[in-house]
């Protein structure tokens, strides 16, 4: 099967109780996004809760935070074929970009070009699903 002739999932079904109820919760005076926060704390048991804007967003504030707490390591390892994104991401919080060429089947790491890598360097390796197709 060709990776390209599948079909990505389209949205996600809203049932009408939540629909109803984020709507009644904007009329709510008060901080919606600290509430929001907080109802998730509460809801998972955990100290703190970021909620950010994007996917880049969130990559960007978790390289940093594995920077910090790895500063010797320097690069990235992404596939070479990824949105702008993912490497818009390393590159802000100075991370060093190291493409890796992919299968050209299934999107993927090329195994070979992969296990060829230096990783001496490496904090992270990210990959990517690309048009809604698993890896």
């Amino acid at each position: 099967m060709s990776p390209l002739r599948t079909l990505p999932p389209a949205g996600t079904v809203i049932p009408f109780p939540l629909l109803l109820k984020g709507l009644l919760g904007a009329l709510r005076p008060g901080d919606a996004r600290a509430r929001l926060a907080h109802e998730i704390q509460q809801l998972y048991g955990v100290r703190e809760v970021h909620l950010l804007n994007s996917g880049r967003s969130v990559l960007t504030v978790l390289l940093q935070a594995m920077k910090e707490a790895r500063p010797e390591r320097t690069e990235v390892i992404l596939p070479g074929y990824t949105c702008y994104s993912v490497a818009a991401a390393a590159v802000r919080v100075g991370l060093k970009v190291r493409p890796v060429d992919i299968d050209p089947d299934t999107f993927d790491y090329d195994p070979a070009a992969l296990e060829a890598v230096d990783t001496s360097n490496t904090l992270a390796l990210i990959t990517a699903n690309l048009f809604g197709i698993p890896n």
